[in-house]
């Protein structure tokens, strides 16, 4: 069995704002318990949907998996000051960016909130989640957007309920195949309010567990300590 896993940085290990080691990381207790399996993952911090429909259509897909999961989404819908181009446009130079950190960039909260910007529309993100489910069907499973808290949606206004939209997105298209997070235990989120520690690994890893158990048919001889 060929499993392929795509995320974005909440697969990775990391050392700010707190720690979590590879080793606890949902991934790699993946390859862990199912070493009769082949396990393919890529993760890329700050990476949109497009980016993961780019990499999986012209370079993983070619493999055949029989399952693909991917963790994606709050890139996507989290509320920003800027769109991409004018990020680029403001970072072209030295002039540009003076002008922002002067006049714009104490205003970027009240940005945030008032011009709604998000890297990918609604819209986008459901044709290319659609996108995936069409080329692969019941073979995909998808990590549902962490559900925001007070303090995150203090932090950045608007996530709460970008969050909930496009996670609605994901429900309707995979009713059997989202992995939902809105259990998703409150010690184990990190102190940003959206990457997880090594609780928050081990709630999707067995989560994820559980879909591969199923898939397979509770077979135990998959199964290792």
């Amino acid at each position: 069995m060929k499993i392929v896993i795509l995320t974005d940085s909440l697969g990775l290990p990391r050392q700010v704002p707190e720690a979590v080691d590879i080793e606890d990381t949902y991934i790699e207790k993946l390859r862990k318990k199912y070493k009769d399996l082949t396990i393919i993952s890529l993760s890329i911090g700050g990476a949109t949907i497009s980016l993961m429909r780019e990499q999986y259509f012209n370079y993983l897909k070619p493999i055949n998996p029989d399952l693909v999961i991917i963790q994606a989404g709050i890139v996507d819908c989290a509320p920003r000051a800027l769109k991409k181009w004018e990020l680029a446009l403001i970072n072209s130079n030295r002039l540009t960016k003076s002008i922002y950190s002067t006049l714009f960039k104490k205003h970027t909260h009240s940005l945030r909130k008032y011009r709604r910007v998000t890297y990918t529309p609604l819209q986008e993100f459901e044709s290319i989640a659609k996108n995936f489910y069409l080329s692969l069907g019941e073979k995909l499973a998808w990590v549902g957007i962490i559900p925001a808290r007070n303090e995150y949606e203090q932090q950045l206004p608007g996530i709460a309920e970008n969050i909930n939209k496009y996670n609605d997105i994901l429900r309707t298209l995979l009713p059997s195949g989202l992995i939902d997070t809105c259990e998703m235990p409150a010690e184990g989120i990190m102190s940003d309010h959206h990457h997880i520690n090594a609780i928050g690994h081990q709630f999707i890893f067995t989560k994820i567990c559980d879909r591969i158990d199923t898939l397979n048919g509770g077979n135990p001889s998959l199964n290792h300590p």
